[in-house]
Parts: C-alpha cells; sequence; structure tokens
C-alpha cells in the first residue's frame, strides 16, 4: 500500500519536470561555469551537489552518455581557458576536478548502458 502511495506521489510531483529536461541541464552547465569562473571557495558540498543532481537528471531523463561527454566538452574549454589566458590557479583545479568527475561518470554510464543492451 505504501509502494503504491509513493509511486502516485513521485508521479505527481516530478511529472512536471520531465518537461524541463533542457532547462535542468542549462542550470547544471551553468553552475558548473559558475564555480570555475567566480567562484573563490573549495566546497565538496557543491561538486557533490551538482553532480547527484546530474546522476538524478541521468535517471529521470533517461540521459545518453553522449550528453555527459557534451558536458566534458564545454568543461574542457573552461579548463582551457582558464589555462591558456590564466595562470594556475584554484579555477584551473576547479575546472580539471569537474572535467574529471563527468568524464568518469561518462565512462561509468557507457559500461552500464552496454551492460543493459547486452541483457
Amino acid at each position: 500500500m505504501q509502494i503504491d502511495t509513493y509511486k502516485q506521489f513521485m508521479k505527481d510531483n516530478f511529472s512536471y519536470l520531465k518537461n524541463y529536461k533542457s532547462s535542468m541541464l542549462t542550470v547544471i552547465v551553468l553552475i558548473i561555469m559558475i564555480d570555475i569562473f567566480f567562484s573563490n571557495t573549495k566546497s565538496d558540498v557543491i561538486i557533490f551537489g551538482v553532480l547527484g543532481l546530474y546522476l538524478f537528471s541521468i535517471n529521470f531523463y533517461k540521459l545518453k552518455t553522449k550528453t555527459t561527454f557534451l558536458i566534458c566538452f564545454f568543461i574542457l574549454g573552461a579548463f582551457s581557458i582558464q589555462f591558456i589566458f590564466g595562470d594556475i590557479s584554484d579555477h584551473t583545479e576547479k575546472a580539471a576536478v569537474w572535467l574529471f568527475l563527468f568524464l568518469f561518470t561518462g565512462i561509468i554510464q557507457e559500461l552500464w548502458q552496454l551492460q543493459n543492451e547486452k541483457n
């Protein structure tokens, strides 16, 4: 009985999010770019919060690996801009951390999709 109530709750409260896939991805990319270029704090809460939001988005929107690697290209561009035009700083390090986390997420996501296609 509680499982049906939970499913109905999720369906009622999250069904409107299905229409905002591109908005959700835009917000995630903007948060990452703001963190790379403008934030002077080193906070794991921000990093893992955004990563958790992205993992939720992968599951909720059924995102493909292509989307994850496209975000990696944006982060790589930000990393390159920071590396070429600025000195090696905390911003460059943040860009490298974001790139590593999203590359790792993309690889795991691809392996997961390949495993599911086999079965």
